[in-house]
């Protein structure tokens, strides 16, 4: 058995089976940010690998670690959808109450996705025409 531990949750491999045990003492929106970051580790088929090495510390992948953060972020709230939520003007936590995310998430995929910068260039460019 493999285990990717996180803070309070990790995804399990046991043979053929996977499972993400989660701590649902968390908020909605943060177990919601929790899985589709575990679901992503399992869509980018990354090798599981041990939790602790054999001194007790902790292992850790940042590049893995980035890949599951940036998809995670995309299964909750696509390119198209933080284009739609600049582009209707609404406010940071209008579009995460309405995604069931936190409003840091939200942060995160408008500013990963460029999305204020390509509605505001995209604006301009037809106003000066």
């Amino acid at each position: 058995m493999a285990c990717f531990l996180r803070s309070h949750q990790f995804y399990l491999i046991n043979d053929s089976q996977r499972k993400i045990v989660h701590n649902d003492s968390h908020s909605p929106a943060r177990q919601g940010s929790n899985l589709s970051h575990e679901l992503s580790h399992a869509l980018l088929h990354h090798c599981p690998t041990p939790a602790l090495d054999d001194s007790g510390h902790r292992l850790w992948n940042q590049t893995v670690e980035d890949e599951a953060s940036w998809l995670g972020g995309a299964l909750l709230i696509s390119e198209e959808a933080a284009l739609h939520i600049v582009r209707n003007g609404w406010f940071l936590v209008q579009a995460a109450r309405y995604y069931q995310v936190s409003e840091e998430m939200m942060r995160f995929r408008l500013n990963v996705t460029g999305a204020q910068k390509r509605i505001w260039w995209g604006f301009r460019a037809k106003k000066s025409r």
